[in-house]
């Protein structure tokens, strides 16, 4: 069901609105500590994506918090948090429902971000039942595309979860969670964009996620570093070559956007397509995002504890300090004074948080 339809624009606008006051009043981050949470609870996955954020290696090396240590990090978090379960594959952990439970006991507010191949009915009836706000799916292409990076066969099993997932909804007559039909935009699959918005639209999405991939590995990702690598200019870990009709695929998905129920979200956040030139640019990252408050508005917890904002630099760990201790650290304070100063970084290029600034020429390109 689409009335979530402007859920997700009200969560944008309080993303960037909540961080103002700490932002520009240091001393209010007290009253306003970040409200949203990315909570990697496993570093463990049923597949193993070339694109994803996250190290394999780091589920071999560390064992998953306990189920008492993650309510333990939850309960530390402010009233009004929302915590966006991720991982690794969330699902994998087989205490997930009770990881659920919990949250909602503490009257807070989770997410859930899955590649939707163990979406069990017991999973689907458990996340309605505790009243998900969220579910972002990740659904890549069409099932050639999809079963080359997620192997032979998932990509039946992940449509058949698909239609349990809006069967039960529909059975509960639940708003509950509302989904997020998500995509990372490669040059292979850049021109099934415009049909998997029409696929997205017809399963009555809520949203439909495009992403353009990171440019390196210092976004969220539980490889924590210290301060220095803010320095860093790295190259972009990626040679891709998208085609020359990128901007007009996504003319036709901000085309489609003006009447559809199913409301499109662009990673990098843009305004035309006109804006992608500034991603694809390596001028200087000023000349090409708007100032960033992200930090002040949110963060990330590892699966080891951990928290980070956006960038992987560690500012603390919830196993062992309270959430004022963690923003209170020299480590947080100096993170946010070089980025209040700076206003990004090189290495937040291609950041989904990242907000693209207008591209203007002479050519025309719709807007959303």
């Amino acid at each position: 069901m689409n009335f979530l339809f402007d859920l997700a624009g009200a969560y944008d606008f309080l993303c960037m609105v909540w961080s103002f006051f700490p932002y520009y009043l240091p001393g209010t981050q007290i009253f306003f500590k970040p409200f949203h949470y990315l909570f990697n609870i496993t570093n463990r996955c049923n597949l193993k994506c070339d694109y994803c954020c996250q190290k394999t290696r780091l589920a071999e090396n560390r064992p998953d918090l306990s189920l008492e240590e993650i309510l333990g990090i939850v309960r530390k978090l402010p009233r009004y948090a929302v915590i966006a379960l991720s991982g690794g594959e969330p699902l994998c952990r087989e205490d997930f429902l009770e990881i659920i439970k919990g949250i909602s006991e503490q009257k807070k507010k989770a997410a859930l971000l899955t590649n939707g191949l163990l979406l069990s009915d017991a999973v689907i009836c458990g996340i309605i039942r505790y009243k998900l706000l969220n579910i972002g799916i990740a659904i890549d292409g069409d099932q050639k595309y999809y079963e080359k990076i997620k192997g032979k066969g998932n990509y039946s099993i992940l449509m058949d979860n698909l239609d349990r997932l809006v069967y039960h909804k529909r059975r509960e007559r639940s708003f509950f969670p509302a989904w997020d039909w998500k995509v990372t935009v490669f040059p292979e699959n850049a021109d099934q964009l415009p049909m998997l918005y029409k696929q997205a639209i017809q399963y009555g999405a809520d949203t439909f996620t495009v992403s353009l991939p990171k440019k390196n590995d210092f976004q969220f990702s539980d490889c924590l570093h210290g301060l220095e690598i803010l320095c860093f200019n790295p190259e972009s870990i990626s040679d891709l070559r998208f085609h020359d009709n990128i901007r007009e695929l996504y003319d036709e998905l901000l085309a489609m956007s003006r009447s559809a129920k199913t409301k499109l979200r662009t990673y990098p956040r843009l305004k035309q397509s006109g804006d992608l030139c500034n991603y694809f640019s390596t001028a200087e990252i000023q000349r090409r995002y708007s100032a960033c408050r992200e930090p002040w508005s949110g963060a990330v917890i590892s699966a080891a504890g951990e928290i980070y904002p956006c960038l992987s630099v560690k500012i603390g760990d919830l196993k062992k300090q309270s959430l004022f201790e963690v923003l209170r650290s020299p480590e947080n304070i100096q993170f946010r004074a070089r980025l209040k100063k700076n206003g990004l970084f090189p290495i937040c290029d291609g950041c989904c948080y990242a907000k693209l600034k207008p591209f203007f020429n002479k050519g025309n390109h719709t807007r959303a």
